[in-house]
């Protein structure tokens, strides 16, 4: 009785220690500064990923940024997205489409060949989560100068 009294408590302990705990990657902080042909790029969202691990955060008028969550240990895959609404365009639901909606609809006419103009500045070898050409090693002390010096597609 003694031994199956110990053996519940052990059993009882092992899961009480294994559920709440902290799951995913082990992160570290990660903050820099992103510009656009030398300005700083205010409202972007900068994304880091490993592994499936996806820390964002947003840049403000001074083009810094500093990921919520922080980023993965390891090399970083980095995209930098800037939506500019179209004229007219409104994010309220209630004025019509949202911005989801305008993804999916671009997603759709893609394949005929036709997108609506989102304005975005930022080119797709930096925007594109799939195609980007930006990375950064994070390591377990994290970095402050995780900066990015964009160039626009037209500047020659």
């Amino acid at each position: 009785m003694l031994v199956s009294r110990c053996l519940a408590s052990v059993v009882l302990l092992g899961l009480l220690t294994g559920c709440g705990g902290k799951s995913g990657p082990v992160t570290a902080p990660v903050s820099g500064t992103v510009t656009l042909d030398g300005a700083p790029l205010e409202d972007a969202i900068v994304n880091f990923t490993v592994d499936g691990f996806v820390g964002s955060g947003k840049t403000g008028s001074d083009g810094s940024y500093s990921l919520v969550t922080g980023a993965a240990l390891g090399e970083n895959k980095v995209w930098i997205e800037n939506f500019k609404a179209p004229e007219g365009f409104s994010n309220d639901p209630e004025d019509g489409m949202d911005v989801g909606q305008l993804e999916a609809i671009n997603e759709g006419e893609a394949d005929a060949g036709r997108k609506v103009e989102t304005g975005s500045q930022i080119p797709e070898e930096y925007s594109d989560s799939e195609t980007t050409i930006l990375t950064v090693s994070v390591s377990e002390g994290g970095t402050s100068s995780a900066d990015f010096g964009l160039k626009s597609a037209t500047e020659e």
